[in-house]
């Protein structure tokens, strides 16, 4: 089925290998697909309250400050009744074990409203960098006078942070731990540099590494007591 989507989507002959294909079309492996919901849906439980009626059915390990039902808890059973038995829930009661991160159902970063852009919309402002396909020299041009004319004006406010992010990742290296992809930040106020940094991003693609180098410029200016406005130069928006 994804084979004939991909060949569709590309217009390659029906003789095409199906792995490239499918990396043509921007489609991953059904397996690995299939295997990334199936992780996601153990982890969900993770996220769960503590007193969420579904962790009554778990084991004496997952099911937080609730009840364990008398009858039909996963630790009512004997083992080789859990052997015996699959499903959903016994996949996720072993998986969500594995997860070494911490996971709250109530995550402060989560709540509408509370976010930085939802307090301070009117002080944190984003230079996007649109790259069309015309002449290159003259957007070059415009583009260099737009950023020294805007910098000018940022540089004469006090209290005005701006910074350059930047990431870099390349798909074509091979998978070895030893290529990775860099998010890079740097800082600056009235004309000067206060701060830079470049991070290992791990294997992630470019816009996850983009977003950790804003993350990181944005941190870094809200941490000093005499930021008002930020702004943020990216070609990743």
């Amino acid at each position: 089925m994804q084979r004939s989507a991909a060949l569709w989507i590309t217009g390659a002959f029906r003789t095409s290998p199906t792995g490239g294909v499918e990396a043509l079309a921007g489609l991953p492996p059904i397996n690995l697909l299939l295997r990334r919901l199936s992780e996601r849906a153990d982890y969900w439980f993770a996220t769960l309250t503590p007193t969420h009626p579904v962790r009554a059915f778990l084991s004496r390990f997952n099911c937080g400050t609730i009840a364990l039902h008398p009858s039909l808890s996963i630790q009512t059973m004997s083992e080789p009744e859990i052997f015996r038995t699959s499903g959903t829930l016994f996949e996720s009661n072993t998986n969500v074990l594995a997860l070494t991160e911490t996971l709250l159902p109530m995550n402060r970063l989560s709540r509408p409203g509370g976010r930085l852009m939802d307090r301070f919309a009117d002080q944190v402002h984003f230079d996007d960098c649109k790259i069309s396909r015309g002449d290159a020299d003259k957007e070059l041009k415009q583009r260099t006078k737009h950023l020294d004319k805007l910098r000018d004006k940022i540089s004469e406010n006090i209290g005005t942070y701006y910074a350059g992010t930047d990431a870099r990742t390349d798909a074509s290296l091979p998978l070895s731990g030893r290529y990775q992809a860099i998010a890079a930040s740097i800082l600056f106020s009235g004309g000067v540099e206060r701060w830079h940094a470049r991070h290992v991003a791990d294997k992630v693609t470019a816009p996850d590494a983009e977003l950790y180098a804003i993350r990181s410029a944005i941190v870094n200016a809200t941490l000093r007591d005499d930021c008002t406005d930020i702004f943020i130069f990216t070609d990743s928006m």
